[in-house]
């Protein structure tokens, strides 16, 4: 890949990333406040505790590939007291980060996809030639596909 298709992909990407995140913010604004710990079964996260996840997790996702790998690092920031609290984080950490990923050089969007790894050595993202995810557009199909399955309570591992 050259880098003007690599910031073509880029482009196409985050134009797809800002608009999710107008969604995620939507779902999160929708839990009210005195039911930010409802939790559907004991052993589930509170609505504040998954609201976190999500935008926490996120941006995460972003950081990781501004760095060029997949690695826990230090744990997440205690979450903000209130759903306003995470919107607000969210929408300004979502933003700072689609920022950077749109200064990021060309090729550098993409060239981690084929080394990626996580810190157990396993690949984060398989991209053997056998499945057919030479593109590092499967990259984001294969995370849109891992996104569904834990959101219909299905795992992956």
């Amino acid at each position: 890949m050259n880098p003007e298709e690599g910031k073509l992909l880029c482009k196409m990407y985050l134009d797809t990333i800002q608009q999710e995140a107008e969604t995620t913010k939507k779902v999160i604004r929708a839990i009210p406040d005195d039911q930010m710990s409802y939790k559907p079964d004991p052993k589930s996260k509170n609505a504040h505790e998954l609201a976190w996840h999500i935008a926490s997790s996120e941006v995460w996702f972003l950081d990781s590939i501004i760095a060029g790998s997949f690695s826990m690092g230090e744990p997440p920031a205690p979450p903000p007291p209130t759903i306003s609290g995470i919107i607000e984080w969210y929408d300004s950490n979502q933003k700072d980060r689609v920022n950077k990923l749109k200064n990021l050089p060309g090729r550098g969007v993409f060239e981690y996809v084929y080394s990626a790894r996580s810190a157990s050595s396993r690949p984060v993202v398989d991209v053997s030639p056998a499945d057919g995810l030479e593109s590092p557009g499967h990259l984001w199909w294969k995370r849109g596909r891992a996104d569904e399955h834990v959101s219909s309570g299905e795992r992956k591992t």
